[in-house]
């Protein structure tokens, strides 16, 4: 049983679908603090003029909440990212067969009602979980929220939480390595791998290739061949 535990992202880069393509069983890490100007609410777009953050505002409190509570901010942040999209894929060629699915799921936020917010996990989930199945990615999920151990913090709980799912190995980021500690999995019989993700190239727009962008930039580029290339 191969376990992999991470936090939700907005629409995140190849790296988070590679993890979920190497388990058994991905548990949505989402009872953890929400961290700000991280990954959980934006990511990056290629463009005629390089990078750009596409970012789902939240609300103010949401930094001293779990991430399964942070609602957004309301606003006009869906159009904007659906324009953003519009405008810097629209010649890439696969846009015309996957651009009506984003935009679709997108314009559900568009509702300027603010007691109608939307939870942050719920929109990244729900894109999240539509690109696992375009891809034919198989894992099973879980969250850890309906798993427990919350009173325990970083290597700790992620064992505990391992073990108690039966797992036999536990995939990690290697961006993880400053404060796990691989002893804890080694006591508990649990091997600890480390992910080492070598970034693949492929055809972009705007010219020379740019790593680390949005899983949707490979999206539109390749479409299904996105699953092979990833």
């Amino acid at each position: 049983m191969k376990v992999v535990i991470m936090q939700p992202s907005y629409l995140p880069w190849l790296g988070y679908f590679d993890l979920m393509n190497r388990c058994n069983l991905f548990v949505v890490y989402d009872d953890v603090k929400y961290t700000k100007n991280d990954w959980r609410n934006r990511n990056k777009i290629k463009t005629s003029q390089g990078e750009q953050w596409v970012t789902v505002p939240i609300e103010a409190e949401g930094v001293k909440k779990n991430i399964n509570m942070v609602q957004t901010d309301g606003g006009s942040w869906a159009n904007d990212h659906i324009k953003a999209f519009q405008m810097n894929y629209a010649k890439a060629p696969f846009f015309d067969e996957l651009f009506p699915i984003f935009k679709e799921r997108l314009e559900k936020e568009m509702d300027m009602d603010l007691s109608k917010r939307s939870r942050l996990i719920d929109i990244s989930l729900d894109l999240i979980y539509w690109i696992k199945a375009y891809l034919g990615i198989k894992c099973d999920i879980t969250y850890s929220s309906a798993i427990g151990f919350n009173n325990y913090h970083k290597t700790e709980r992620l064992v505990l939480i391992c073990e108690t799912l039966g797992a036999t190995e536990y995939i990690s980021p290697n961006g993880s390595k400053p404060y796990l500690v691989p002893e804890a999995f080694e006591e508990a019989g649990i091997k600890l791998t480390w992910q080492d993700y070598s970034h693949p190239t492929y055809d972009q727009q705007w010219g020379e290739f740019k790593p680390n962008m949005s899983i949707i930039d490979l999206l539109f580029n390749k479409g299904k061949e996105s699953a092979i290339i990833i």
